[in-house]
């Protein structure tokens, strides 16, 4: 009896879910109503397809297939690591939903997946789906991302071009565009449109598209070169060695370095040897590519290569002091004459003194140069980092 309740309450439950994103599309969605089709370029098409949905075309709103291959991945994995939804669930989530992800949520999207292939056509769909989407960035849909990544239109774009785009959607950049991200997500969705589409571009039109340089075609990308982070130093430095502190013990050079800061850097280091038996520097590193902590606008010195990070000093006697001892009388009075030579050899120098919370156990060592605007910042935002 039990079981009958159940099971005739899921069942009504259903009906009424049914009903409600019936009439849900239907007030948004009319009959009269025809979703506008705008011309975009076949290898975008085919880009968005075998990215979120290869199936697309071989379902009604619901990838029993996707779903079980899903659930199966996550079950290995332990944890989320694929997703079953169809281009059509997105769009219900986009349109209807918020993105908590809950099992009512999902409920609710299959719900309306169904609805909207009963009302819509695939194309139109397609086009909803085009408009909706987050491209990163603050690019909602294909017209303004094609324009702000490519300068172009979406009618015009390429499979290189497309390849790009499709490859940010499963996790939009918010402020940054890395090298990594943008690679991965290219090569990932080239890989899809081989298996989806086997025959429709040979193996020299999608070689072309894989080796295309990314600072060749995405506008708004800048690579640590085009910053001014172009130099390296060498493990063993102006007679001083340089120890990243995820490997401690060995020395090991510095990749991604500004002009600017390897020239006021060897500065420091001729004098430190000089004049206090300097032999080794600790370091957090000096490239990263991110804002300020903090903020989203800000960019961060490191982004341009231009700051290190020092949380210790090795010296000609053997011994060691680490900038997070400076509470201790000993090691402040080690550090002190090194700090006075930081401030004279760098024009920006933030330690525990300035900011105790992010630079307890490090000096913050940054130089001035040449700095390109990067897509979020402004150039007001990029006068202090």
């Amino acid at each position: 009896m039990i079981a009958l309740i159940a099971l005739v309450a899921l069942m009504t439950g259903s009906v009424v879910l049914w009903l409600r994103a019936v009439a849900i599309t239907a007030s948004i969605f009319p009959d009269s109503t025809a979703v506008r089709l705008p011309v975009i370029s076949g290898p975008f098409h085919d880009a968005t397809v075998a990215m979120e949905d290869g199936r697309f075309y071989f379902h009604r709103g619901i990838d029993v297939e996707a779903i079980h291959r899903a659930l199966r991945a996550n079950l290995q994995a332990g944890s989320i690591v694929q997703g079953g939804s169809t281009i059509t669930q997105q769009l219900a989530k986009n349109l209807f939903l918020s993105n908590d992800r809950t099992p009512w949520r999902k409920v609710q999207e299959m719900f309306l997946a169904l609805a909207l292939e009963r009302r819509l056509t695939k194309e139109e769909i397609l086009t909803l789906y085009r408009n909706t989407i987050d491209y990163g960035m603050g690019q909602h849909g294909i017209k303004h991302a094609a324009s702000f990544y490519f300068h172009t239109s979406p009618d015009q774009l390429t499979l290189a071009q497309s390849a790009v785009l499709v490859g940010l959607v499963p996790a939009p950049p918010q402020t940054w565009l890395t090298e990594d991200q943008l690679e991965q997500g290219r090569q990932t969705a080239l890989d899809r449109i081989a298996f989806w589409f086997p025959g429709r571009y040979s193996d020299s039109q999608r070689g072309a598209a894989r080796s295309l340089p990314l600072e060749s075609f995405v506008l708004p990308y800048l690579g640590p070169g085009r910053r001014g982070a172009t130099e390296e130093i060498s493990a063993h430095f102006e007679q001083v060695d340089f120890f990243f502190y995820a490997t401690p013990d060995t020395p090991g050079p510095i990749a991604r370095v500004s002009p600017e800061l390897k020239a006021h850097l060897a500065a420091f280091l001729r004098d430190a040897r000089e004049q206090c038996g300097l032999t080794g520097i600790d370091h957090l590193g000096v490239y990263n590519d991110r804002p300020v902590r903090g903020t989203q606008t800000v960019p961060s010195a490191h982004a341009f290569g231009q700051a290190i990070d020092i949380c210790g000093f090795r010296f000609a006697d053997g011994t060691h002091v680490s900038v997070a001892d400076h509470g201790h009388p000993a090691s402040l009075a080690r550090i002190a004459p090194l700090e006075i030579l930081l401030h004279r050899h760098f024009p920006v120098i933030i330690s525990w003194r300035e900011d105790l919370l992010r630079h307890d156990n490090h000096f913050h060592c940054e130089v001035r140069g040449n700095r390109h605007i990067i897509p979020g910042t402004s150039k007001t935002s990029m006068t202090r980092s």
